[in-house]
């Protein structure tokens, strides 16, 4: 990529600055960030904004090179210069398990999740997001099999270091293009007493102000009338919630972020897909008058013969019907009445309740469904419509409303 336009810019996926990668650091990440080229300074700054060096090579590889953002000085992905970057946040309560939920969600990525989808490749963008995933997510849930801490929050001077990975899309969004395509999927984990804190919300809080898509964990113990309804034994530590974790209210500070940190325009809906999904997916087979055992809801699938628009809109009526019979119908018209786009979904990171501190078997149930559905809504993914569904439900797009 040695000559580019002058008006060519990248984002920072940790920053969200527009910077140009000719004017970054070219470092050594396998020897401490050592400079191997620094970014030109004085008269030959303008070079820069023409000419990208490649980080191709022998030279480079062997030190796992990568650009430092000119602004923020946090490193890029090495792919930055041919994958587009699409921001997830994943927010909700602190009870909300957003972590176990990321955990199981990249462990399914890994998995071959999105194949059927037409992803020929799935793969941490550096190694230092694998090493942190391993470390971080997946040893402590899935081979210590114990529950992951609540996700911190930051001080004002962080920023959330997000979880890059690169899908590979064969032949783009369509079978008919030649060319496939790359995006980055950044992966924001964002606690919930972030979007709590008035302070933090006037600072701006750009993993969400920028997110491409936004999932918003509910967890189901929060809900006005599930506890009442919940065995015992299954509430102990869960169900006691504390008032700031109520889905509600942390719809109401998510579009507190948008108000104070965007252009100003309140009347307007938001232009970004939100899925609303339903935590702990488990534990609803046990509500009465919940989900029944066999309902659909509660087993996974890795969509193997790709995206169909009928099982999308299936799934949005059978959760937004729980969601309204146990008193989430509020949410559900707050949550169209700010965004565009949304729909409604069900998952569980790890299929069952953990019991004294340990999980027996941790299985993932339906985590890709919200991140499907956003990346149709994104023209990522193709969704089949179906025709009988189309004429049925005219006003649902993609298992979403408008």
């Amino acid at each position: 990529m040695p000559f580019t336009s002058p008006f060519e810019k990248t984002i920072c996926p940790t920053c969200f600055h527009a910077i140009r990668l000719g004017e970054c650091d070219i470092v050594a990440v396998d020897e401490g960030e050592r400079v191997l080229r620094s970014r030109p300074a004085g008269i030959a700054r303008g070079i820069g904004w023409i000419w990208t060096p490649s980080i191709r090579g022998e030279k480079y590889n062997r030190t796992l090179a990568t650009w430092r953002c000119s602004d923020c000085g946090n490193l890029l992905p090495p792919n930055a210069d041919e994958a587009e970057m699409l921001p997830i946040a994943i927010v909700g309560g602190s009870s909300s398990g957003k972590s176990q939920y990321l955990a199981a969600l990249i462990k399914t990525l890994k998995e071959g999740g999105l194949s059927g989808l037409g992803c020929s490749s799935f793969r941490a963008a550096s190694q230092d997001v694998d090493v942190r995933y391993k470390a971080d997510y997946y040893a402590p849930l899935f081979v210590s099999r114990e529950p992951l801490i609540h996700t911190q929050r930051i001080r004002t001077s962080e920023v959330y270091v997000p979880l890059v990975y690169e899908a590979e899309f064969a032949g783009g969004t369509s079978s008919r293009s030649a060319e496939p395509r790359k995006v980055n999927l950044v992966f924001f984990d964002v606690s919930g007493e972030d979007l709590q804190d008035q302070d933090t919300l006037r600072r701006g809080v750009a993993h969400i102000v920028n997110a491409a898509a936004i999932l918003l964990l509910i967890d189901p113990l929060t809900l006005p009338n599930v506890v009442e309804v919940l065995p015992k034994y299954f509430r102990a530590d869960d169900a006691i919630t504390a008032a700031s974790d109520d889905a509600y209210q942390m719809m109401s500070k998510l579009t507190a972020v948008f108000a104070l940190n965007r252009d100003g325009r309140r009347s307007h809906r938001i232009p970004v897909p939100l899925a609303l999904t339903i935590a702990k997916s488990d534990l609803l087979e046990f509500v009465i008058g919940g989900l029944p055992p066999d309902s659909p809801l509660l087993q996974d699938t890795r969509y193997p013969r790709g995206c169909q628009q009928e099982a999308m809109e299936s799934t949005r009526q059978e959760t937004e019907a729980f969601l309204r019979r146990f008193g989430a119908g509020n949410l559900i018209e707050a949550a169209r009445s700010k965004f565009e786009t949304v729909t409604t979904c069900a998952t569980s990171a790890t299929g069952e309740a953990a019991f004294e501190g340990h999980y027996v078997d941790p299985r993932p149930i339906r985590c890709l469904d919200p991140l499907v559905w956003c990346l149709a809504q994104l023209g990522i993914v193709e969704c089949a419509e179906s025709t009988a569904a189309s004429s049925a439900h005219p006003t649902h797009t993609l298992g979403g409303e408008k």
